[in-house]
């Protein structure tokens, strides 16, 4: 199947998710609860992607579309180059905006069901995330937060991993090691591996917002809503 089928079957699978949820839970802002936001931020997330392959693979593989967009031609190899970076681009952003979306509302969820924990919501991501799928005895999905917090920080320097401790780290998800090593380039993620992930992600978000804890506060409302 192609990147751009894939990404139209995840982004489906999201949308479902949230009409799911709005059903069961009638009682919940449509529009500024934290647990439905948190689809949203990943609906438009996979939506945008999904618009930059969709120009990645009818324009920007096209010699007719360089020409004409071009006030004289472009060479192939310069093409190639303007082709590669804008996919990196696209799944930059993907990774970073994706990975922002659970942030943002992990630590809201977080501040709703202690105010004090975590100073208010407000410590590093890790911490954040650790203590909440501890509280909710979901602590399955935390190789996975590690895997895509590990793979997040090589944006910073260009796909090459650094950490202010200087250590490597390591990290074992669903039977595979993954290794970080301090100023080496992670040359795994491509799109196939960065989309296998989603579908564990979202049963990860399922299983904290419908947990009695999380599903049982009133009202948990994203600031950013709009």
């Amino acid at each position: 199947m192609d990147l751009i089928s894939t990404i139209q079957q995840l982004r489906d699978s999201f949308v479902a998710t949230k009409d799911n949820l709005i059903q069961k839970h009638p009682t919940w802002d449509k529009v500024k609860d934290s647990r439905l936001t948190l689809l949203s931020k990943c609906i438009n997330v996979l939506n945008s992607t999904q618009l930059g392959l969709v120009h990645i693979q009818f324009n920007l593989n096209r010699k007719e579309w360089w020409n004409s967009i071009a006030r004289s031609p472009i060479p192939d190899d310069y093409i190639q180059i303007y082709l590669n970076e804008f996919n990196m681009f696209i799944k930059l952003g993907f990774l970073q905006f994706l990975f922002s979306s659970i942030e943002s509302s992990m630590r809201l969820i977080v501040k709703a069901i202690d105010s004090t924990a975590c100073s208010g919501g407000t410590v590093e991501f890790k911490s954040i995330y650790s203590y909440l799928l501890s509280r909710l005895t979901l602590q399955k999905y935390e190789s996975l937060l590690d895997l895509l917090r590990c793979i997040r920080n090589t944006i910073h320097n260009n796909g090459v991993y650094f950490h202010r401790s200087g250590n490597n780290e390591t990290v074992i998800h669903n039977g595979t090691t993954y290794t970080f090593e301090i100023g080496k380039a992670v040359d795994f993620v491509n799109w196939q591996f960065l989309f296998a992930l989603i579908p564990e992600l979202l049963q990860m978000i399922i299983e904290i917002v419908e947990s009695n804890e999380v599903s049982s506060i009133t009202t948990i409302i994203d600031p950013f809503a709009k």
